[in-house]
């Protein structure tokens, strides 16, 4: 979830358990595992750079936006990453028009450009909760980030009604 620091965050969940979802291919995998069995698990690195790099440009997209319309970004529905861009959906009736995406598209690719610092806090009252810093945002979120926006690619911003009182904004690499 993406919010601004002034946000109060009722939807930071600590103390909870960390699930590991099975795919339905992989059900089979079920029978073969007991509690305590060790295992050994393989992430597909390059797949997973390319969601560091969305994840950490959905924040920097999510703060250009707050820079040019910062009453909509209290309103966030969703969001999407995915190794090729990713979205934000927001609960409004207001429509960006193309000058103000292109106003988003240019602040967050100049975010990138800057090479800011986007270190990880601990919240010190509660440890398993993580927050991403970039200058003076600071967001909950406990996803994969780049160590500063200069690993980010540049990225083509648009936006997408997606139906009454929803708005979508989306980017993808440049």
């Amino acid at each position: 979830m993406c919010c601004h620091s002034n946000i109060n965050y009722p939807d930071c969940k600590i103390g909870g358990k960390i699930i590991h979802k099975i795919f339905s291919e992989d059900l089979y995998l079920l029978n073969k595992f007991t509690t305590g069995d060790e295992v050994i698990i393989t992430i597909n690195t390059d797949r997973r750079n390319l969601l560091t790099q969305s994840h950490s440009a959905t924040h920097v997209m999510y703060m250009a936006i707050d820079l040019l319309k910062s009453d909509i970004v209290t309103h966030i529905l969703g969001c999407h990453i995915k190794p090729q861009g990713g979205r934000l959906d927001f609960l409004t009736d207001y429509r960006f028009s193309q000058e103000e995406i292109k106003i988003i598209e240019e602040k967050a690719n100049s975010i990138i450009l800057d090479n800011i610092p986007t270190p990880i806090e601990v919240d010190p009252k509660y440890p398993d909760v993580r927050y991403w810093i970039c200058g003076d945002y600071k967001i909950p979120c406990g996803g994969t980030h780049t160590k500063n926006t200069g690993e980010i690619p540049l990225i083509k911003i648009s936006r997408k009604s997606i139906g009454a009182g929803k708005e979508r904004v989306l980017f993808q690499w440049k």
